[in-house]
């Protein structure tokens, strides 16, 4: 699904009354989704929306408590940064009057559990008296609030209490929540088929998320490039780059970043010793595309061939770097 089909199932979800299940934003890992989410999915929410985003990373999270901790310091944040700029927004701009939410009487326990276990961490100001005397009071508009959990697959914590928490979230409290994961890595986990018996009763709805390499190549190179020289290597030979990718049956952002960088790096550490020796020019512009090239395909080797011990294609991707080569006698080149 492109980005923009994304961005209206997402706020059509959003706007959906009184639901109780999550969405599941699902693609592989290197595809972008994670900054697709953060810069913008994120925006059109607040934006758009006109609802906060509370965005957590479950990499590394181990126990309930911790979580609870996370979502505690975000919401603190928060609103610590609405009363500071008196920009709460819990006013209706026609009247003036307070928006009281009185259809969450459920969530406003929830949200008060939440704070109490993390109180241990945070002093007793003036801001955590005065949220907490919101949420009691009714004043906090709970229904803006979106809770973006990423890195799923990537948690210690068991799949049933991981599901057992979005459950009481989105069922429970009929609060908003997007998670984000590569499925296939946690069904590889799933040896007990818990995340598969009761997925349904959580995941209402999954969204698949996939990269297209070509869209965001620009993109990328202008983002993580910063020398004009280099931009215009990779502007100049992207067909070839995208095929070298193509017929590796790679479609990982991720992997095209850190060729970016890698040639980036070569590029400014070679550049003034090979111009010594070719001060007219004559072959640099075939020298540094070779080597641009040959990073590529490294690049694919290392990044998802040798970490993931996959030499399938090995063969594949080094023809394609050599029959990427638009000249014959290179030997010209060094000679020069």
């Amino acid at each position: 699904m492109d980005k923009e089909k994304i961005k209206e199932a997402v706020k059509v979800y959003l706007n959906e009354e009184n639901s109780d299940y999550a969405i599941m934003l699902n693609g592989k890992w290197g595809c972008g989704k994670t900054y697709f989410v953060k810069n913008e999915l994120i925006d059109h929410i607040q934006e758009q929306d006109n609802r906060e985003v509370i965005y957590i990373s479950l990499f590394g999270i181990t126990t309930i408590d911790e979580l609870y901790n996370n979502i505690s310091l975000h919401l603190v944040n928060i609103k610590a940064n609405e009363y500071a700029q008196n920009k709460r927004k819990l006013y209706d701009p026609n009247t003036h009057e307070k928006k009281i939410n009185t259809s969450e009487s459920n969530s406003i326990s929830f949200w008060a559990g939440i704070l109490n276990k993390s109180f241990n961490l945070l002093s007793q100001s003036e801001t955590l008296k005065k949220i907490t005397a919101d949420i009691n009071g009714k004043v906090i508009n709970f229904n803006k609030y979106v809770f973006i959990f990423d890195d799923l697959e990537r948690n210690s914590l068991s799949y049933g209490k991981l599901l057992g928490f979005f459950d009481k979230i989105a069922d429970q409290n009929n609060l908003k929540a997007i998670l984000v994961c590569d499925e296939n890595k946690i069904k590889e986990k799933d040896k007990d088929e818990f995340y598969k018996t009761f997925k349904e009763k959580v995941i209402g709805l999954t969204i698949e998320y996939n990269s297209n390499m070509d869209a965001e190549f620009d993109n990328i190179v202008s983002y993580y490039v910063k020398n004009e020289d280099v931009k215009k290597y990779f502007s100049d030979n992207k067909k070839r780059v995208l095929s070298l990718f193509k017929s590796a049956d790679s479609y990982n952002l991720r992997t095209l970043i850190f060729a970016c960088k890698r040639f980036a790096e070569l590029y400014e550490k070679i550049k003034d010793i090979y111009f010594k020796h070719d001060t007219e020019h004559k072959y640099a512009k075939y020298f540094f595309e070779e080597i641009l090239l040959a990073i590529i395909g490294s690049s694919i080797l290392i990044k998802e061939r040798h970490e993931n011990n996959n030499f399938d294609k090995v063969d594949k991707i080094t023809v394609s770097v050599d029959k990427t080569k638009k000249f014959d006698n290179i030997n010209n080149m060094y000679s020069a």
